[in-house]
């Protein structure tokens, strides 16, 4: 399988060859889904509360005496069928984070650029310059591409000019490929990598 280079005016100008199984074989959809809910948990604040009946200001009073009023036998006016009662059982913060292991993220990443690949969301650009870190530099590049949609701009180290050009663009996000995930990767229409940032990645692939 071979994609295509283009120049940042959108002119091809070579192909570069994927390494024969270092995206996998087969979509492990299973492991896709599996590291969507872990990265969307992770995103997770966990801050909601509610106060329960040992926090809700108010009387400890009996609302009313034990037995024969033909009301249920109540002990508190706190209690949670009471207005501006406790809430039974309400949320309390937590944290909801955890993490699959090493090996399934490391599939799960590879399941979702291999999907890319085939549906042809993919562009390698040699290079990326913009001068003076201009929104305008990287707003010609993606239109030259022809890149239409969210896309996710993948290269071989930090460049600060290419992330303060980009940032005004909340359908744009600028990582390094050592840094990609399966969320990231799946999140963004497109994904435009450098030839670098490409072959970095396959890189990192081989190596497992």
């Amino acid at each position: 399988m071979e994609l295509t280079i283009y120049s940042q005016g959108g002119q091809k100008i070579g192909t570069v060859a994927l390494p024969e199984g270092a995206l996998g074989e087969i979509l492990r959809k299973d492991l896709l889904g599996q590291a969507v809910i872990m990265y969307e948990a992770n995103r997770r604040r966990g801050t909601a509360s509610a106060k329960r009946v040992g926090e809700v200001a108010g009387s400890g009073k009996k609302p009313h005496r034990q037995k024969h009023t033909g009301w249920a036998r109540a002990g508190k006016k706190r209690a949670p069928h009471y207005r501006k009662g406790g809430t039974a059982h309400g949320p309390k913060p937590r944290d909801f984070s955890y993490r699959l292991n090493r090996q399934m993220l490391h599939v799960a990443l590879q399941s979702a650029l291999l999907g890319k690949v085939r549906d042809g969301e993919v562009r390698v650009v040699e290079s990326m310059e913009v001068s003076g870190a201009k929104s305008k530099g990287i707003r010609g590049i993606i239109q030259g591409l022809g890149i239409e949609g969210s896309c996710l701009i993948g290269m071989s180290r930090t460049e600060p000019s290419i992330q303060a050009a980009a940032r005004n663009f909340p359908d744009l996000t600028v990582r390094t490929v050592d840094g990609l995930n399966a969320y990231e990767v799946l999140r963004a229409k497109n994904l435009l990598l450098t030839r670098k940032g490409f072959s970095d990645l396959m890189v990192r692939f081989q190596k497992g």
